[in-house]
């Protein structure tokens, strides 16, 4: 599997994937920098079998940390495209268990 550079679900995780849902949250959808991330990012989990859920935030810190829970809550793994978030709550991101099914 061909990611962008960290964009990938680790081997354990997709080994684990209950959900099949890839992840990815953006300061703002309208920006274009972002576009081919994602549709690089959105291929290649389409290729594997998982299906993408897109969402952008307000680049306040503190939504984007609230969005980041809300979709872990649906997805195997989360890519967050120029975060904002802190180190110490980006570890707590890293700890959240995924939903149970």
């Amino acid at each position: 599997m061909s990611c962008p550079a960290g964009q990938c679900p680790r081997n354990r995780d997709v080994a684990l994937a209950s959900q099949r849902n890839i992840g990815a949250l953006m300061p703002d959808l309208r920006n274009a920098y972002f576009h081919d991330i994602i549709k690089s990012t959105h291929d290649v989990a389409t290729e594997s079998g998982f299906r993408m859920l897109i969402a952008d935030h307000s680049s306040n810190p503190g939504d984007e940390y609230a969005a980041a829970v809300d979709l872990l809550g649906h997805v195997d793994g989360l890519a967050l495209l120029s975060s904002r978030i802190a180190s110490p709550e980006l570890r707590e991101l890293a700890r959240q268990p995924g939903r149970s099914s």
